[in-house]
């Protein structure tokens, strides 16, 4: 819906505009008419081509309770929207959170600065050989890509795709182990995660690399992805990235990378204080899926045209 911010905005030929006509359509009603899951359903069985018609949108049926009616709908989502964005809110502050709390443990010069390349080998991963498509079901075999990297550090296991044992056996040198860090190198470059247990063996593409630590280095690898994340570590990694064709970030280049690096025990006491913000974020964002069912909900109600 348009607001005073944006009400002369000019519109590209992407955007249709649908205005009320007289003062028998509340605007907002009309909102959260035209956002209903049932209303979007039917703007999508009418596209033809990439292509959605004004007449088409025209020629849709909305069932128009009184305009006092209208409003109280339109002021129950309102109050519905509210809390779904404050919540959406909370999860972008708790992230800021532990950036935050990085940067004030460990960006006063205290400890000592090591280059990434003495505390750890660079090692790449492996496109799968040519014309050779993921497995069809899940195999004891995952294959980690930069769209299964989260950038709040975590691999995300939901949407994985998989190979079969005889790929696998053709790059089996290519896979992640314990205490390794996952950077990714090409496309989205500079995202980081610690391989959870769930994932040790899993082979990793070529897209990426995995930062192995050298014998007598102390660091934990879930510190080392946070650090990796940090803006000034992220400006470091801009700095390294190659501009020949499309941008990379080769591996002797991550190595050059230069950070703090405190004692194990301050390193502990920074991964409990982010555990316990990830935690408070993992229920917020549960509530955030709760608050999402609740406007769908309301909407179906609103828009059944039962009263």
């Amino acid at each position: 819906m348009v607001g005073p911010d944006t009400a002369d905005a000019l519109l590209t030929g992407e955007w249709l505009v649908v205005r009320p006509d007289g003062d028998e359509v509340d605007p907002a009603f009309l909102h959260y008419w035209i956002s209903s899951t049932k209303t979007r359903l039917a703007l999508r069985d009418m596209v033809k081509g990439i292509h959605l018609y004004p007449r088409d949108v025209a020629a849709l049926h909305i069932d128009l309770p009184p305009l006092a009616e209208q409003r109280r709908i339109a002021a129950i989502l309102d109050q519905a929207e509210e809390v779904r964005h404050r919540r959406t809110r909370l999860i972008a502050d708790l992230d800021f959170l532990a950036v935050a709390i990085f940067n004030d443990r460990f960006s006063s010069g205290v400890y000592p600065s090591l280059r990434l390349g003495d505390m750890a080998e660079i090692k790449g991963g492996k496109r799968l050989p040519k014309g050779t498509p993921y497995a069809d079901r899940p195999t004891k075999h995952p294959y980690i890509r930069v769209v299964d990297l989260r950038g709040d550090g975590v691999i995300d296991e939901r949407d994985l795709c998989f190979i079969t044992e005889e790929t696998h056996q053709q790059i089996a040198r290519y896979v992640v182990d314990e205490d390794d860090v996952v950077i990714s190198i090409a496309g989205t470059i500079g995202l980081t995660a610690a391989v959870p247990e769930s994932l040790v063996g899993a082979n990793l593409t070529e897209n990426a690399a995995r930062i192995v630590p050298r014998a007598g280095s102390e660091y934990r690898a879930e510190w080392l992805a946070a650090a990796l994340r940090t803006p000034q570590m992220q400006a470091q990694i801009r700095g390294h990235v190659g501009q020949v064709t499309i941008g990379k970030l080769a591996l002797f280049r991550i190595e050059k990378l230069e950070l703090e690096v405190p004692p194990l025990a301050v390193q502990d006491e920074y991964l409990g204080l982010v555990r316990a913000t990830r935690e408070l974020a993992r229920r917020v964002t549960d509530c955030s899926a709760l608050d999402d069912q609740l406007v769908a909900s309301l909407q179906a109600h609103a828009f059944s045209g039962k009263s």
